[in-house]
């Protein structure tokens, strides 16, 4: 069935009561509008400011599908593959925790101990999508790192992340069960 061409306004607005019926009553037109830019590839002051354009078939398709599987309960960063954590962007998928804003505090906390310069060196296990130690080597010019997890998948999403993100010759990427693949000296096996 082919539908007649309505405009990212309407189509937001449509969304967002779709949104309301679901799981997502409490920010279904802000979630509305980010699926749209997401699947138009754009961002959100494209999608202000282009209120009356038309969107193609094809794209209204596969917002209906990005609009189905969020409101069904899937979070809005494993669709969208993105979250902005301490003003980076990170990927995430299922594979990933999701990066909270809370978590920010760690980062703040550490550069409140360490100077831009310092020479540090820094142990993040559980790194899942690499947020904190990437965010912490973007600030940290000097520093490296060891990033450690259990799943070769979230090492492959930190990994990426880091090459993003220009820190990744500073990142060791470790899999292990927390500490188990370091060894007494403190250097650690490369294993991915």
């Amino acid at each position: 069935m082919h539908e007649m061409p309505t405009s990212i306004a309407e189509t937001i607005f449509q969304g967002a009561h779709r949104l309301r019926k679901g799981r997502c009553a409490r920010s279904a037109a802000r979630e509305a509008g980010s699926l749209l830019a997401y699947v138009l590839g754009r961002d959100r002051s494209f999608i202000l400011t282009r209120a009356e354009d038309t969107i193609a078939e094809e794209e209204a398709e596969r917002f209906r599908e990005c609009l189905e599987r969020r409101a069904q309960g899937e979070p809005l960063q494993y669709i969208t593959a993105n979250q902005e954590f301490f003003g980076l962007d990170f990927e995430v998928t299922k594979d990933v925790l999701i990066p909270r804003p809370e978590t920010e505090i760690l980062i703040e906390t550490g550069l409140k101990l360490l100077t831009p310069s310092a020479d540090a060196f820094i142990c993040d296990v559980g790194t899942g999508s690499g947020c904190i130690v990437i965010t912490l080597m973007d600030q940290l010019k000097q520093a490296r790192a060891v990033a450690i997890d259990i799943s070769p998948e979230a090492l492959g999403v930190a990994r990426r992340n880091a090459e993003r993100h220009s820190v990744a010759e500073r990142i060791e990427f470790v899999l292990s069960d927390c500490f188990a693949a370091l060894t007494l000296q403190g250097r650690a096996r490369l294993l991915i």
